[in-house]
């Protein structure tokens, strides 16, 4: 549930993982997951390396890299967490199932705001569904 908020308030989300296969799949089944809303923005399922300074950019995206890109852009240092790229952006670890929150989700201003969502527009959802196209 996170992860769909985190796509809702456009975080700048990177899934690290050594598999393509395994990074595409994780990336596309969040953006089913969005329907009936569509994702906006910059979507790359596997960023090449000749295009990994993009993992820099200031506008909202989801990305996924390999573990060795995750070592050129925060370097081979043991804390990492105090760079400036590493904190600014959602890092998803998928093999080793953790998620790094970005510093604007590490406030209290965001805590919760998906049960809120999900209860005020649970309603409209339901009459949204009943409808035919």
């Amino acid at each position: 549930m996170e992860l769909l908020t985190g796509l809702l308030l456009d975080e700048q989300m990177v899934f690290v993982h050594d598999n393509p296969t395994i990074t595409t799949s994780v990336i596309f089944a969040l953006k089913l997951l969005l329907r009936p809303f569509q994702y906006p923005h910059v979507l790359v399922s596997v960023l090449p390396s000749a295009l990994l300074c993009q993992v820099e950019c200031i506008v909202p995206f989801v990305m996924g890299i390999s573990r060795r890109q995750f070592a050129e852009i925060v370097g081979e240092e043991d804390d990492f967490s105090q760079d400036e790229i590493y904190q600014g952006r959602t890092w998803v670890f998928l093999d080793k199932q953790k998620i790094d929150w970005s510093e604007y989700w590490r406030g209290e201003e965001v805590t919760g705001w998906y049960e809120c969502f999900a209860a005020e527009t649970k309603d409209d959802f339901a009459q949204f569904s009943k409808l035919t196209f």
